[in-house]
């Protein structure tokens, strides 16, 4: 049995930019993943593989599955429905290479302040350890800053204890439920409620213009296995339709789906036209998505800065103030 291993993020997203301008520009999906060979040389083995269970008749979903995250693959089982290969296959090498980037531009604003507080926490612990019990010696301090130190230690690690409680709390919530409380954080709120707007609205434009109903779409993400955003809609959609209820007012009472559904869904348009028009929101979605998590990326050396100015003070008020007291006694004398 052939071991599947999951690709790095960094492979996932080269992987579909080429394999989408390939398919794109007239290869067939064979001669795209030959091509694809040559610039993932370490992925040879499981390129011929996936080629090979294409010759076989597997679906593209199937000879990719446990390569690639949940996501993709759930993006790849719509091209069942409304066959639009390339389109899919370059809307995931956009996503995932602009996801990559993102990922390495929060990883290289953090090295810098990483370092510095490195650097800090450094000196700080050859001060506790070394000149601290000079200076308290020197001074005539008592023990009393210790049992502080010793307080403001529990603080923190009290606050960290709850910090990952809260994280672990909500990865075992249903995810549906996980989801709805991301978007009352108000930092993420923004980037999950447009992320969300852009996901479906782009898979929803491009199966009404292909012809596939609404009914057929929530069949069919009703109908798959998992725990996945997506799926949990269909699942929902199916349940309120059976309750008699219509489209409109399934997408009135989720709170994650994008407002602009409503009123695309209550202009009354055809469904090639609505399907045209919810393309579009998607890719305004986009765009809305890149602004945010820019405006968020920016924000993370000064917040990093914050914290190493907060521990150059501590440091300085804890070992500087009392050294420079001693000085002004003895110079007293």
């Amino acid at each position: 049995m052939w071991h599947k291993k999951r690709w790095s993020h960094h492979q996932q997203a080269q992987f579909f930019e080429i394999m989408g301008d390939l398919v794109g520009a007239g290869y067939s999906l064979s001669e795209a993943l030959n091509t694809a060979e040559s610039a993932l040389p370490s992925r040879k083995r499981d390129l011929l593989h996936i080629n090979q269970q294409l010759s076989q008749g597997v679906t593209i979903e199937a000879a990719l599955d446990g390569y690639f995250d949940k996501h993709i693959q759930l993006q790849l089982s719509f091209i069942a429905l409304h066959g639009e290969l390339t389109r899919v296959l370059q809307e995931i090498g956009k996503h995932e290479f602009e996801r990559y980037r993102q990922q390495q531009q929060v990883q290289s604003l953090l090295l810098y302040p990483f370092m510095m507080l490195l650097l800090t926490g450094g000196i700080g612990f050859f001060m506790w350890r070394y000149l601290g019990p000079q200076i308290a010696e020197f001074s005539n301090t008592s023990a009393a800053p210790a049992q502080t130190d010793l307080t403001w230690l529990m603080y923190v690690g009290i606050v960290l204890v709850v910090f990952f409680a809260g994280i672990f709390w909500l990865a075992r919530l249903p995810t549906m439920q996980r989801w709805l409380i991301l978007t009352k954080i108000p930092l993420v709120r923004k980037v999950v409620q447009t992320f969300i707007g852009y996901f479906i609205c782009l898979h929803m434009g491009l199966l009404l213009q292909s012809g596939i109903s609404l009914a057929e779409l929530v069949k069919h993400t009703g109908k798959r296995k998992g725990d996945s955003l997506i799926v949990n809609f269909g699942r929902l959609a199916n349940q309120k339709l059976a309750e008699g209820q219509t489209i409109m007012a399934f997408v009135q009472a989720v709170p994650l789906l994008p407002s602009e559904c409503q009123l695309l869904f209550k202009s009354g348009k055809q469904q090639q036209q609505l399907g045209l028009d919810l393309e579009k929101l998607a890719q305004l979605k986009q765009i809305q998505m890149k602004r945010i998590v820019g405006r968020l990326v920016a924000l993370i050396q000064p917040l990093a800065f914050c914290v190493i100015g907060g521990v150059v003070v501590y440091m300085y008020a804890k070992f500087m103030l009392p050294m420079y007291s001693s000085m002004g006694d003895m110079q007293s004398w």
